[in-house]
Formats: structure tokens, C-alpha cells, sequence
């Protein structure tokens, strides 16, 4: 019976499969795209960064290469601010996809690759529970395998317009995170360990992939020389908390393991009736498009570098340092995990087992997708504090513009504040001056502190004019004296509250104002 039902099924060719992709693809890009746009009245935290730092046009900021916020704020000025973020995220998504897809090709039968590359949809999709999420992790992951593809292609084929593609992406890869560097280094090491490919180095390949990565980069290059600037460096290597302790050489890399699991289980899950084992009986549906067993030779190597290289790259620095390192460090990693997975560990690969994996993808990706639209509204009632989502942006905005507009005329140029977090003054970016920045008409400049401003000083902001804004409570004190050692100038206009409009918040948010005034400004004005 099972024999004649295989027998029934045919092999989707290569074409369906595609198609497929391609559909599904599409779909859940839209679907990512216009659903969050509608659902969030807010955006997350460093969404509201790279707003404000994509309008400086800049090279970078005290965090990271700002490419990543130059292409928001492109975006942002031909379909809005309210789409643009889930449209850039949908745009990477399906390029990081494109690349799985096409990798898995090299490795797998058409119907295979097809899964490998659905049940990545869940690794993408399953965090945009958190919200609208597009920051420099979503485009780390979506150049880092597409760059790793490129890489692959111009090993198999050694035709220098592929060295040239490859050298190319890893160069824009590094405008968007430093840690694409890892994986130049991880294809250096597979050249120089592979007996088969280490030959290349006697060709001009490699070397025109590392001239050409190095032109790419060249003019962030200058810049970060040029201007001195080097808080995105310092940041990406020590932003990371260590433990002085030797228990932490031990306890860091166990907990940056176990922060993995809800990255990789999507996936796995999404795969289990192919990796299930089962009694094979009868054609199945295997095979490989290059006509090579995937078991073997350069190929096998390749893939396990590439999954195996960057973590080893981060347990040994966690290791080593006792560095406890951020979730967010290992995404990464997992791109090639599905097709790692089905060339090494595929038990079940007839039609029936595939096609469940089919259902499975797709069945969790829309519980996602539902499980946001469920969630999101009813947030308040189970977070103690109102979720950043759930923040009054425009509210905030509109009432510091008019406190602006009361001391001063013309457009506010410059808004400052606290960090989000609660720590130094300028240990962060500041939440509040970002929301008015976003949301604001004035579309004011946002100076975010000595370590993280690249594109302004406090001296700009004194010269020019400016309002400080932090959130009302008991360290009202502290912050003044800290703003005042900054802009002595300041004049506190006053405590202002604002309500949310989501029905389930109760708690209203008091926000404490300040004017920076400009020496060109008259006599003070009344507070409104």
C-alpha cells in the first residue's frame, strides 16, 4: 500500500519546485510586510535608531556601519515610515531565502532543497513576534549567506566573475556588521585546509575576491581613519559582558549554547518527517543536482565549515574571555542549517514525508503570523511595564514640538535625552528623542551622546537649539544636574503626561521636557 502511493505521487521537477519557493516566498513577504505595518502603533527600539541615524547618512554610528539605516530611510521616503521597516525586513527575508534556496540546490534534489529552504521560514518569521524587526542582525544574516553562496559558486566554478561577486558581497556585507569578517576568514581557512581547492591560491581567484572585498570597504575605511570615530569598533568587540570569575569560562559558552535552542528548533521541528528515521521501501527522492554525493569530497567540507566555523569562532571567544554572549551573536550561524541537515541526517525522503514537512513550514509560519496579530493588542495586560510597541511616538512628538514652538520659532533642529535604559545619560541612544525625531513634523536631529553621535557634538546642539526630553520618576534630580553639566543653558519647561491609546494600558507616561535654547533666541517665550 505504501509502495502504490509513493508510486501515485510524482517527483515535483525542478520547475514546480521553484515555482513553489517563489510563491510561498512572495506570500509571506507581503504578508509580513502589510500585517505589521497595520498592527504596531509603535516600533521597536532599534528601529527607531535607525531611523534617526539613516536621515544623517552617515558611515556609521556608535553601534554599528549604518547601511542597514541609509537603506531604511531610502525606503522610508518613497512608501513611508509606517511600511518601510517590515518592507526592508521582507526584502532581506527573501533574499536570505533566495540564497538557502540556491544553495540547497547544490546539495539537494529539488524537493529537498524546496524544504530545507520552508522550514527557514520559521527561523525568520518566528521573531517577528517581537515586532517589526529590522535591524543590522536581519541584514548580517541575509548578506552572510547569500555572500557564503556567491563564495560557494566561485569555488565550484573558479571563474574570476564569480570571485569578483563573492569579494563584492563580502565588502557591502561589512557596511551592514563587522561580523561578516568571520566569514572571510571561515572561506580562507576551508582554502587553505581543502586538498582539493587549496590549489586556488595559486590562482588569481581568492586574491581578486580579497582585493575586491578591501576596494568595497575602502571608503568606510577613510572615514572611520578620517573622523577618528571608532565607537562601533569598541562596541562590536567589547559591548559583550565578561566574567572575571574562572567559573564564567564555562558558564558563558553553556548559556550562549542554550540561548540558541529557540533559534534552531523552528527548523528542526519544521524538518522532523524527513530526519525521523524510517524503513526505506521503494524509490525515494533524493539526489543531486550536481551529480556528486554531497557526502563527499570539497563539498562536505565547505558546508561544515560554514556551519561549524562561526560557532566555533564564538565559543572559543566565550571561552576564552569568559564572554557571555547576546543571543542575537550566534543568528548567523544557523543560515545553512537546514541544508545541513538533509545532506547528512535525511532519513524519510519519500513524497509523503516531504510534503508534511511542506505542511508543517507553512502551518507554523501562519501561526506566527496569527500569534502577532493575537498578542500584540493584548500585551498590556501581561507586561508590567507599556511595551515600547505600545508607546505614544506621536503623541510625544507632537507635544515636544509644540513646547518647541512655544520658546523658539522656526522647525526644532535638535532633540536629546536620557538612554532608554536608565543608565549614564549617554550610555544609549535616547528613546524618547528618537520618537520625536521619527514622528515629528520638524524631523528634527537626534544627538545621541559622544559615544554613538558620529554626525553631531553637545556643541551643535548649544549652538544651535534643542529640546532634552526624559521620562518622568524618582531620578528626575539626577538627570537635570547631568543635563545641566551638558547644556547649562537648558531651561526645564515642565512635566508633561500623555496617554496611550491602547485601551489595555493603564499607565500613562510623564515626560519630563527641557529647552536648549539657541543665544539667537529673544526673550523666553510662555511654556504652552
Amino acid at each position: 500500500m505504501e509502495n502504490s502511493e509513493k508510486q501515485d505521487v510524482p517527483e515535483p521537477r525542478a520547475a514546480e519546485s521553484r515555482r513553489l519557493f517563489w510563491y510561498a516566498a512572495i506570500l509571506f513577504a507581503l504578508l509580513w510586510t502589510i500585517v505589521p505595518a497595520f498592527l504596531f502603533p509603535n516600533f521597536r527600539l532599534d528601529i527607531i535608531e535607525q531611523f534617526f541615524v539613516g536621515r544623517e547618512w552617515t558611515f556609521g554610528s556608535g553601534s554599528h556601519p549604518a547601511l542597514t539605516a541609509d537603506l531604511l530611510d531610502l525606503v522610508s521616503r518613497v512608501v513611508g515610515i509606517a511600511v518601510a521597516p517590515s518592507l526592508c525586513a521582507a526584502l532581506f527575508n527573501l533574499l536570505a531565502l533566495w540564497s538557502i534556496w540556491r544553495l540547497a540546490r547544490e546539495y539537494l534534489s529539488p524537493p529537498l532543497a524546496l524544504a530545507a529552504a520552508l522550514a527557514m521560514f520559521g527561523y525568520w518569521y518566528l521573531f517577528q513576534m517581537e515586532g517589526t524587526r529590522y535591524n543590522n542582525s536581519v541584514t548580517l544574516d541575509a548578506s552572510w549567506i547569500f555572500a557564503a553562496y556567491l563564495a560557494f559558486k566561485a569555488i565550484e566554478t573558479e571563474k574570476r566573475a564569480r570571485w569578483l561577486a563573492a569579494g563584492a558581497a563580502i565588502g557591502v556585507g561589512l557596511y551592514f556588521k563587522y561580523t561578516v569578517a568571520i566569514l572571510a576568514l571561515v572561506i580562507v581557512l576551508f582554502l587553505a585546509a581543502s586538498r582539493e581547492k587549496r590549489r586556488l591560491w595559486r590562482t588569481a581567484g581568492p586574491w581578486i575576491s580579497t582585493f575586491t572585498a578591501f576596494l568595497v570597504f575602502l571608503p568606510y575605511l577613510i572615514w572611520l581613519f578620517g573622523t577618528g570615530f571608532f565607537a562601533s569598533v569598541t562596541y562590536a568587540v567589547g559591548n559583550a559582558p565578561q566574567e572575571s570569575g574562572w567559573a564564567g569560562h564555562f558558564l558563558a559558552p553553556l548559556e550562549f549554547l542554550s540561548n540558541q535552542l529557540p533559534l534552531v528548533l523552528p527548523p528542526i521541528l519544521c524538518l522532523a518527517p524527513i530526519l525521523w528515521p524510517r524503513r526505506k521501501t521503494g524509490a525515494d527522492m533524493s539526489g543531486n543536482a550536481s551529480g556528486e554525493t554531497p557526502d563527499s569530497g570539497w563539498k562536505r567540507g565547505y558546508l561544515n565549515g560554514l556551519l561549524f566555523g562561526p560557532l566555533a569562532f564564538n565559543l572559543i571567544w566565550s571561552v576564552c574571555g569568559g564572554v557571555y554572549l547576546r543571543c542575537d551573536l550566534g543568528c548567523h550561524i544557523w543560515m545553512p542549517l537546514t541544508v545541513w541537515l538533509l545532506v547528512f541526517f535525511r532519513k524519510n525522503e519519500t513524497p509523503k514525508a516531504v510534503r508534511r514537512s511542506y505542511a508543517v513550514s507553512i502551518l507554523f509560519d501562519l501561526a506566527c503570523l496569527a500569534g502577532l496579530c493575537v498578542l500584540v493588542p493584548l500585551a498590556p495586560l501581561f507586561e508590567k511595564n507599556i511595551p515600547r510597541y505600545h508607546f505614544p511616538g506621536k503623541e510625544v512628538a507632537a507635544l515636544a514640538e509644540e513646547v518647541w514652538h512655544g520658546h523658539s520659532s522656526g522647525p526644532l533642529p535638535w532633540v536629546t535625552g536620557e538612554g532608554w535604559n536608565r543608565g549614564p545619560l549617554y550610555d544609549v541612544w535616547p528613546w524618547l528623542a528618537g520618537n520625536v525625531s521619527v514622528y515629528g513634523r520638524d524631523r528634527a536631529r537626534v544627538y545621541s551622546g559622544p559615544n554613538h553621535c558620529s554626525w553631531g557634538t553637545a556643541e551643535d546642539v548649544a549652538r544651535d537649539g534643542g529640546l532634552f526630553l526624559w521620562t518622568h520618576g524618582d531620578r528626575d534630580g539626577e538627570i537635570v544636574a547631568s543635563m545641566k553639566s551638558v547644556f547649562p543653558q537648558a531651561v526645564v519647561a515642565g512635566i508633561y503626561t500623555v496617554k496611550p491609546k491602547n485601551r489595555f494600558v493603564k499607565k500613562d507616561v510623564s515626560v519630563g521636557i527641557a529647552v536648549i535654547p539657541r543665544p539667537s533666541d529673544g526673550p523666553e517665550k510662555k511654556t504652552p
